[in-house]
């Protein structure tokens, strides 16, 4: 990975974060908007390399998911309540 990527994707980790993503959680979605594989994130954030270990970057994505969605609904319909 070149200086400039991994630059770029800390610095989308790190506005992740300040809106209240977890460390791990905002590393995996950076590197997973930049289009890396589940190998390459796992081996980039040092999960490792069997499957168990590969299978944390699909957690910490379908968490991030969960969390925008819940996010989305409260700005849709939160002033209602």
């Amino acid at each position: 990975m070149s200086e400039t990527a991994a630059e770029d994707w800390r610095e989308r980790a790190a506005q992740l974060r300040e809106h209240g993503v977890p460390d791990q959680r905002a590393n995996v979605v950076a590197l997973r908007e930049q289009e890396h594989s589940y190998s390459e994130i796992a081996s980039e954030l040092g999960f490792g390399a069997d499957n168990d270990d590969r299978s944390q970057v699909g957690y910490h994505l379908d968490a991030y998911r969960d969390q925008r969605e819940d996010a989305e609904w409260l700005i849709e319909y939160g002033p209602e309540l």
